[in-house]
Protein backbone atom coordinates (compact mmCIF):
# COMPACT_ATOMS: atom_id res chain seq x y z
CA UNK A 1 0.00 0.00 0.00
CA UNK A 2 1.42 3.62 -0.80
CA UNK A 3 0.65 6.40 1.28
CA UNK A 4 -2.02 8.92 -0.05
CA UNK A 5 -0.67 11.91 -2.01
CA UNK A 6 -2.91 14.18 0.48
CA UNK A 7 -0.99 12.40 2.99
CA UNK A 8 0.22 15.91 5.04
CA UNK A 9 -2.64 17.36 3.54
CA UNK A 10 -4.87 17.09 6.66
CA UNK A 11 -6.30 13.59 5.52
CA UNK A 12 -3.63 11.64 7.71
CA UNK A 13 -2.53 11.76 11.51
CA UNK A 14 -3.93 11.74 15.17
CA UNK A 15 -6.72 12.95 16.48
CA UNK A 16 -7.42 13.55 19.88
CA UNK A 17 -8.13 9.59 20.79
CA UNK A 18 -8.54 8.74 17.34
CA UNK A 19 -5.76 8.03 14.75
CA UNK A 20 -6.92 8.11 10.73
CA UNK A 21 -4.55 6.92 8.11
CA UNK A 22 -5.79 7.57 4.82
CA UNK A 23 -4.28 5.07 1.56
CA UNK A 24 -5.27 5.22 -2.22
CA UNK A 25 -6.30 1.76 -3.83
CA UNK A 26 -5.68 2.27 -7.50
CA UNK A 27 -7.87 2.86 -9.52
CA UNK A 28 -10.89 4.19 -7.53
CA UNK A 29 -10.82 3.42 -4.01
CA UNK A 30 -9.52 4.83 -0.81
CA UNK A 31 -8.81 2.90 2.15
CA UNK A 32 -9.44 4.87 5.74
CA UNK A 33 -8.19 2.99 8.38
CA UNK A 34 -9.14 4.48 11.81
CA UNK A 35 -8.19 3.32 15.31
CA UNK A 36 -8.60 4.34 18.83
CA UNK A 37 -12.28 6.40 19.84
CA UNK A 38 -15.08 7.23 17.74
CA UNK A 39 -17.01 9.74 19.62
CA UNK A 40 -18.37 13.38 20.06
CA UNK A 41 -15.62 14.74 20.01
CA UNK A 42 -13.41 12.81 17.41
CA UNK A 43 -16.69 12.67 14.74
CA UNK A 44 -15.81 16.57 13.68
CA UNK A 45 -12.54 15.95 12.24
CA UNK A 46 -13.35 12.46 11.31
CA UNK A 47 -16.13 13.80 9.09
CA UNK A 48 -14.09 16.13 7.51
CA UNK A 49 -11.47 13.37 6.39
CA UNK A 50 -14.30 10.76 5.22
CA UNK A 51 -15.65 14.45 3.34
CA UNK A 52 -12.54 15.13 1.72
CA UNK A 53 -12.20 11.68 0.26
CA UNK A 54 -15.80 11.58 -0.52
CA UNK A 55 -16.13 14.74 -2.32
CA UNK A 56 -13.18 13.49 -4.80
CA UNK A 57 -16.00 10.71 -5.78
CA UNK A 58 -14.00 8.16 -4.72
CA UNK A 59 -15.32 4.52 -3.42
CA UNK A 60 -14.63 5.07 0.55
CA UNK A 61 -13.46 1.64 2.31
CA UNK A 62 -13.37 1.93 6.02
CA UNK A 63 -11.18 -0.30 8.15
CA UNK A 64 -12.38 -0.10 12.14
CA UNK A 65 -10.95 -2.98 13.19
CA UNK A 66 -8.70 -1.05 15.64
CA UNK A 67 -12.21 1.27 16.96
CA UNK A 68 -11.65 0.65 21.19
CA UNK A 69 -14.69 2.67 21.49
CA UNK A 70 -17.48 4.02 19.32
CA UNK A 71 -20.38 6.76 20.80
CA UNK A 72 -23.79 7.00 19.20
CA UNK A 73 -21.97 9.90 17.88
CA UNK A 74 -19.75 8.02 15.81
CA UNK A 75 -22.46 5.59 14.53
CA UNK A 76 -24.61 8.97 13.80
CA UNK A 77 -21.16 9.72 11.86
CA UNK A 78 -21.15 6.43 9.54
CA UNK A 79 -24.76 6.89 8.83
CA UNK A 80 -24.25 9.96 7.47
CA UNK A 81 -21.06 9.55 5.62
CA UNK A 82 -22.47 6.61 4.44
CA UNK A 83 -25.70 8.47 2.88
CA UNK A 84 -23.31 11.41 1.79
CA UNK A 85 -20.88 9.02 -0.36
CA UNK A 86 -24.18 7.13 -1.85
CA UNK A 87 -25.70 10.49 -2.89
CA UNK A 88 -22.11 11.15 -4.32
CA UNK A 89 -22.22 8.10 -6.28
CA UNK A 90 -19.02 7.18 -4.24
CA UNK A 91 -20.27 4.70 -1.91
CA UNK A 92 -18.90 3.44 1.65
CA UNK A 93 -18.00 0.13 2.71
CA UNK A 94 -17.40 -0.92 6.10
CA UNK A 95 -14.63 -3.61 6.55
CA UNK A 96 -13.15 -4.81 9.66
CA UNK A 97 -15.58 -3.36 12.01
CA UNK A 98 -14.53 -4.45 15.86
CA UNK A 99 -16.89 -5.72 17.90
CA UNK A 100 -17.47 -2.48 19.88
CA UNK A 101 -18.72 -1.23 16.67
CA UNK A 102 -20.81 -3.65 15.24
CA UNK A 103 -22.18 -4.27 18.76
CA UNK A 104 -22.92 -0.32 19.23
CA UNK A 105 -24.26 0.15 15.48
CA UNK A 106 -26.59 -2.64 16.16
CA UNK A 107 -27.91 -1.35 19.76
CA UNK A 108 -28.65 1.92 17.73
CA UNK A 109 -30.46 -0.25 14.85
CA UNK A 110 -28.28 1.37 12.20
CA UNK A 111 -26.68 -2.10 10.77
CA UNK A 112 -28.79 -1.92 7.70
CA UNK A 113 -27.86 1.72 6.78
CA UNK A 114 -24.27 0.69 6.19
CA UNK A 115 -23.21 -1.75 3.49
CA UNK A 116 -20.58 -4.40 5.41
CA UNK A 117 -17.79 -6.12 3.87
CA UNK A 118 -18.43 -9.92 3.89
Amino acid sequence: MRPSADEGNGLDGPVTGLDVRVVERPPDAVLIEVSGELDLLTVPEFAARVDRVVARRRRVVLDLDKVGFCGAAGVRELVRASAAAREAGAGLLVAGASPVVHRVVDLCGADAALTWAE
